[in-house]
């Protein structure tokens, strides 16, 4: 799996606990809350909440906590020094980038002075004229997204103009001063909204709900996975309309929904999936990277048994590397969908009922040999073939003689083709080698191959073919 697999929200460490935590204001006075002993949290007042989703995966890593009530009392407004503390917390690993300053109305007793130096160094937030830091004035909207765009350091490719013209019918709201910042937000899908999106409302007062969606889209931007926000919720950038792709094949449906992105790549991936004519579940896609390229969705029964699996096919940002599928498999006793995540690596996959018997086989290719063979294409790797299973995809090469013999003799006419200094002849070779491993023919592949192999580095191409061979188990001990 991608380097990335082991990202997302296991990423919000434990150094993020307190990041929303939020600090109450009781009769003038700080208080802050503890956080709660269960492993999951659910709120009281989260019901058809918008944000519901991104506060409840906050909570349930004990990142946010609420009331002794039990609400979240999503619509309340922070202040500006609970927003330092998620700030200090949310971003640790930040650099400092200026000198700290006093601010006249703080003190080191203050429960919130080392978060807001803090985020002060870090370039988070600024005070006002005289020094002041205001930190139980409520923070705006504006001031929360000039803080994440700053200290993250985000950046725009659009014309900021027309990035906030588009976004916003309250664009003239914007101070000249913020307008370049709002444009970055927008564009990096930090923008969010409690009420209608398309009014950014600068100078209202951010509600908790709204800090929290902000955050959970600044940590999935800053860590290149899927946010649980609903789209419908961000602001859009000119380049960034969302598109739905729909699939139905009998009592099953999907609406896949994304915004679409330069390239061909697109983010902020939901699924619905709906089972004769009920709404099962809608969230976010599990996709390897935020940014991913949709390239295909199917509906079929991969394994025989007469249930339909879904299968969505994607890259990665750079086209070349790397392909991957999403397979959700029907569970009749939660009557929902679990996903799994097969990688495809640079080579992608064919998918093929080979031997007729009902279960679909993708074949693909081993792309372990290219860190011993980089010359070698893609179509000449060793042949690969997996069946799907429950829990994943399973490597079932070696069940398919047929195919492999038939791969083995057509790379086989490829290396009698090639010139001796071809740079992909040793690359090919060594995949009809592995293939040989494959048939239980071997030793006739390696007859072949020292009979045939004429250039004066045999020694050293037969020991990298040798090493290739047992680091990929192909050779057994």
């Amino acid at each position: 799996m991608d380097k990335r697999g082991g990202k997302g929200w296991r990423r919000l460490s434990d150094r993020l606990v307190k990041a929303l935590s939020i600090i109450l204001v009781s009769g003038g006075s700080a208080i802050a809350i503890d956080r709660p002993a269960m492993a999951q949290v659910q709120f009281s007042d989260l019901e058809n909440h918008w944000a519901r989703e991104c506060i409840s995966q906050l909570a349930d890593r004990q990142i946010v906590s609420g009331y002794w009530d039990g609400e979240f009392k999503p619509r309340s407004p922070m202040n500006r020094g609970e927003f330092a503390a998620i700030l200090s917390q949310a971003f640790p690993d930040r650099p400092f980038s200026r000198e700290e300053i006093f601010f006249v109305d703080l003190s080191d007793k203050d429960w919130a002075y080392p978060a807001i130096r803090d985020a002060y160094r870090k370039g988070f937030l600024s005070g006002f004229p005289g020094r002041v830091f205001k930190a139980y004035d409520n923070i705006t909207r504006l001031q929360v997204l000039i803080a994440l765009t700053s200290g993250l350091q985000l950046e725009k490719q659009g014309d900021t103009t027309t990035i906030l013209n588009a976004a916003f019918a309250d664009a003239q709201a914007i101070p000249e001063y913020a307008r370049d910042a709002i444009a970055s937000a927008t564009e990096n899908n930090i923008v969010v909204s409690d009420a209608v999106v398309r009014f950014l409302r600068p100078n209202e007062a951010a509600t908790r709900g709204e800090v929290a969606g902000f955050f959970c889209q600044a940590i999935a931007q800053r860590d290149d996975i899927a946010s649980p926000i609903p789209s419908e919720y961000i602001a859009k950038s000119p380049q960034f309309e969302t598109r739905t792709e729909m699939m139905e094949i009998g009592a099953v449906k999907v609406d896949l929904s994304y915004q679409k992105r330069p390239q061909g790549l697109a983010s902020n991936f939901r699924i619905a999936l709906t089972r004769a004519g009920e709404l099962l579940q809608e969230q976010p896609l599990p996709v390897i990277t935020a940014t991913s390229k949709l390239l295909n969705i199917a509906i079929a029964d991969l394994n025989g048994d007469g249930e339909d699996e879904i299968i969505l096919d994607l890259t990665t940002e750079d086209a070349r590397c790397c392909y991957y599928s999403i397979i959700y498999r029907y569970e009749p006793i939660r009557e929902r969908y679990a996903p799994i995540q097969q990688y495809w690596g640079t080579v992608g996959y064919q998918r093929e009922d080979l031997n007729g018997d009902g279960v679909v086989e993708f074949q693909t290719r081993d792309r372990a040999i290219a860190e011993f063979f980089p010359n070698l294409e893609l179509i000449n790797y060793p042949l690969q073939i997996f069946e799907y299973r429950s829990d994943g995809a399973v490597l079932v090469t070696s069940q398919f003689p047929e195919a492999i013999a038939e791969d083995a003799r057509r790379l086989w006419q490829l290396a009698t083709e090639l010139n001796v200094d071809d740079p992909q002849l040793q690359g090919i070779l060594a995949s009809y080698l592995a293939e040989q491993y494959l048939l239980g023919t071997s030793t006739q592949g390696w007859e072949k191959v020292e009979a045939f192999y004429p250039s004066g580095d045999r020694a050293q191409f037969f020991d990298q073919v040798e090493q290739f061979l047992q680091q990929t188990g192909y050779l057994k001990d």
